[in-house]
């Protein structure tokens, strides 16, 4: 262990929201009961997430949109709750990396140019690590603003949770109301922080990584000029062959690392990326599709596919024709030779092209609102 203390914003803030969540190592009894604690208290906001969001769906099975938007909250928990298991079962693992990196990565004893390019880094995940935890925030703040912009105006008897809860109790009359909104806020915020602390460390463990990866190649660079050129050929051959083993064995090392760190973290993010795949499925269904008063979906119920297609048509050829007539243009004023009379009929070949793409997406939509919707039809033009 290197004598000078080493620490940073990102590691800092990494580390305190690890011990939030329960994941961060431990080296007395005392940090080890807190981390039962912590962890028994994620676990217990996560199952009363879940309770949230199961119970809302079930009781609004009817309103497509609302579930969808509920189902959305429900993969982020499980998720997390996938992620925090996979650590837990490989907490030794988790526990080697962070030792292996405040061993070998988070300290000062670098010359010159080896501090630059950890300077950079530092900056880099102080930088990243500060981005994060502030969008996670202010996209956490909207899970509180809208139920209290929603409550101006309205009477004690009509105020609404974050989170609405399917029970037989006056929730909305004082106290009981502000207990369960300091709850529900309490367990938004403990899911937000639960859902990107880990997936922020691994970030800053994979910059720190790279930058070892940097250091190490300049070392190799810089291989025979920190060797006194002054020593017999014996003493040279010596002194750069110890050099080279010891960057060979610096590379082995980080190699070892990265297995490591790949296989603590291939399930958790295997698991993000199959979750977000559907949740980006979920927010464009929303976005585009479902919302009565979106922009696409009052354009596309006014008019039917063939002024559709025929509307594309006239705006892309009028942006062709524009084009194509400045291009035939050339500096002096002059119309240019037949440079441009092989392209002129591309303007039309790109404009049947989008015609049928935006017929096929008038098409889809069509389709839409057989299945979902059969009793509105489309509104021909």
């Amino acid at each position: 262990m290197h004598a000078t203390p080493y620490s940073d914003v990102s590691i800092v803030v990494s580390q305190f929201l690890l011990k939030l969540t329960g994941v961060w190592m431990t080296v007395n009894d005392g940090e080890k009961r807190r981390r039962r604690i912590a962890m028994a208290y994620t676990f217990v906001i996560q199952v009363y997430g879940l309770y949230l969001n199961i119970g809302d769906i079930y009781h609004s099975w009817d309103d497509l949109s609302h579930c969808i938007f509920l189902t959305c909250n429900t993969l982020c928990i499980v998720l997390t709750m996938f992620k925090f298991s996979i650590l837990f079962i490989r907490r030794t693992e988790f526990k080697n990396l962070i030792l292996f990196a405040r061993k070998n990565f988070w300290h000062l004893d670098y010359d010159r140019h080896e501090t630059i390019l950890f300077t950079k880094c530092r900056k880099f995940c102080t930088l990243w690590t500060l981005t994060v935890f502030s969008f996670t925030q202010a996209s956490l703040t909207f899970y509180i603003i809208t139920p209290i912009c929603a409550n101006i105006g309205k009477n004690k008897s009509e105020r609404i949770l974050p989170f609405k809860m399917w029970v037989d109790f006056p929730l909305s009359e004082t106290p009981y109301y502000e207990i369960m909104f300091v709850i529900q806020l309490l367990t938004v915020q403990q899911i937000g922080i639960a859902y990107t602390c880990n997936d922020n460390f691994l970030c800053v463990l994979n910059m720190h990584v790279v930058c070892q990866f940097r250091i190490l190649q300049h070392r190799l660079t810089k291989l025979w000029s920190i060797i006194d050129e002054r020593a017999d050929k014996f003493n040279y051959a010596s002194k750069c062959y110890e050099a080279l083993k010891e960057c060979i064995r610096q590379h082995q090392s980080l190699i070892e690392f990265c297995d490591k760190l790949e296989h603590v973290y291939t399930l958790p993010i295997f698991g993000h990326v199959v979750v977000f795949s559907l949740l980006m499925c979920f927010d464009t269904y929303e976005i585009f599709l479902f919302h009565p008063y979106n922009f696409l979906h009052v354009y596309l119920r006014r008019i039917d596919r063939r002024e559709f297609e025929y509307r594309a048509g006239n705006v892309f050829g009028m942006v062709d024709g524009a084009a194509n007539g400045r291009g035939r243009t050339n500096a002096a004023g002059g119309r240019e030779g037949d440079d441009n009379e092989v392209h002129a009929a591309l303007p039309s070949i790109r404009r049947w092209f989008l015609s049928r793409i935006l017929g096929d997406i008038h098409r889809a939509y069509e389709l839409y609102i057989v299945v979902f919707h059969p009793h509105e039809g489309i509104i021909q033009g």
